[in-house]
């Protein structure tokens, strides 16, 4: 596992604290690089069995060969295949299934 101190400081995660959720920031279809808070979670997130989760997809070499964290929408991105194709592979996503 990369040790966490390799990351870029925008791609570590919060402590959790206390946020409200009203007034959610509008999130497109991915955050990318940024710190992930409470309220960016919220608006990110899917439920799965009453459970928010998030999916990440993590850029090994990204800029500066430094690696890069893609915090993706759930509501956008089903699948983080399809992410990834669109994104970082460029190619439509039909092509990647």
């Amino acid at each position: 596992m990369q040790n966490p101190s390799a990351f870029p400081p925008g791609a570590l995660l919060d402590s959790p604290q206390a946020e409200s959720t009203q007034d959610l920031p509008l999130v497109s279809d991915a955050m990318v690089g940024e710190r992930l808070t409470l309220s960016s979670f919220a608006s990110l997130s899917g439920n799965l069995a009453g459970y928010p989760f998030v999916k990440v997809v993590v850029e090994r070499s990204g800029p500066q060969g430094r690696p890069v964290l893609h915090v993706l929408n759930h509501a956008v991105y089903s699948f983080h295949a399809h992410y990834i194709a669109e994104k970082l592979l460029r190619v439509p996503a039909a092509e990647v299934e």
